[in-house]
């Protein structure tokens, strides 16, 4: 599922939040700078806490740590985002 988006160029790679968003209109411009206007967020706890509050009013986006997703949240979304140490999680995690 993950290479499918991979190859289709649906699949988004961030850095780590580092700072608060606090504003849902610029969480917005970034994700429509990147046309992931419906899309799973997949996120380390940290970068959570920073973008929490302005990504939960723009439809279309869900928001979910390494072990709250599942294979319907892949399919269902568009586009699926990581950030990097989400990815270093799931590695640790899988293999």
């Amino acid at each position: 599922m993950i290479t499918e988006k991979y190859k289709k160029n649906n699949l988004i790679i961030f850095d780590d939040f580092e700072k608060k968003i606090l504003k849902t209109k610029i969480m917005n411009q970034i994700l429509t700078k990147f046309d992931a206007i419906n899309s799973i967020m997949i996120v380390d706890k940290k970068s959570m806490d920073n973008i929490f509050k302005s990504t939960k009013n723009i439809p279309n986006i869900k928001i979910t740590d390494t072990n709250h997703f599942s294979c319907f949240d892949l399919a269902k979304y568009k586009k699926v985002i990581f950030t990097e140490t989400s990815i270093k999680e799931l590695e640790k995690k899988y293999i």
